[in-house]
């Protein structure tokens, strides 16, 4: 009789314990899988390129892709910029999803009264700081990338700036002064944090020139920079 007990309460843990491995290793499977991609540069769309009032801006970025088979749910970007030789922190930023609303919009003001009556406009920026928790928090379901901007450059400017969605509150024209990079090499670490987990990746950021279009991202290699 204790022998039969003790086999059928073997069986039971032993169910228990396979079932347990299954679950394990199915999670395992279905796990999210992210992956930080460096979208091609293609004339027109990447760095997409705004004009306002005559003056043009370049906004570069990066791409996200889940290759999991589950959702990543309440995903966040912390972009921190570096120093190229010491790795010394120069500042980090609260990254944007570009599906994530702007914090502004757009409308003509009045500038000047023509000679003839009618009234010349421009077109304003208007802030809205309520819009900022919406744009820095998504789901990244799999096989559909989601895009976040890092640097904003303007034309003829040598500098560029990290680019956040307080940069429309904070900067003018998206320019915070506190968040300038000038001429020359950085260390670009994204961290992305969904459910309690980190994900982390580092480039290379190249600004050479005043040129918006001479940017450039690679991925960082200790031993080429």
């Amino acid at each position: 009789m204790t022998d039969i007990i003790l086999t059928l309460i073997g069986s039971v843990i032993g169910g228990i314990l396979a079932s347990l491995i299954a679950i394990f290793i199915w999670e395992w499977y279905r796990r999210p899988k992210l992956a930080i991609e460096i979208p091609d540069k293609i004339l027109g769309k990447e760095p997409a390129i705004q004009q306002l009032n005559q003056i043009s801006r370049a906004f570069y970025h990066l791409r996200v892709i889940n290759m999991g088979k589950t959702p990543v749910y309440n995903c966040r970007i912390t972009i921190r910029f570096k120093e190229i030789n010491t790795g010394k922190q120069l500042f980090e930023v609260n990254g944007k999803w570009d599906r994530g609303p702007q914090p502004l919009l757009y409308a003509p003001v009045p500038k000047r009264i023509l000679p003839n009556g009618e009234i010349e406009t421009v077109i304003a920026e208007f802030p809205h700081d309520f819009l900022v928790p919406f744009a820095e928090v998504i789901d990244l379901h799999p096989k559909m990338p989601e895009s976040f901007c890092v640097i904003v450059k303007s034309e003829n400017e040598e500098e560029c700036y990290g680019f956040s969605s307080w940069s429309y509150l904070k900067g003018r024209s998206h320019k915070v002064d506190e968040w300038k990079l000038n001429i020359g090499k950085y260390i670009m670490e994204i961290e992305l944090t969904y459910s309690g987990k980190k994900f982390h990746d580092k480039f290379l950021l190249i600004n050479p020139s005043r040129n918006i279009k001479d940017v450039e991202i690679r991925r960082y290699d200790a031993n080429k920079k």
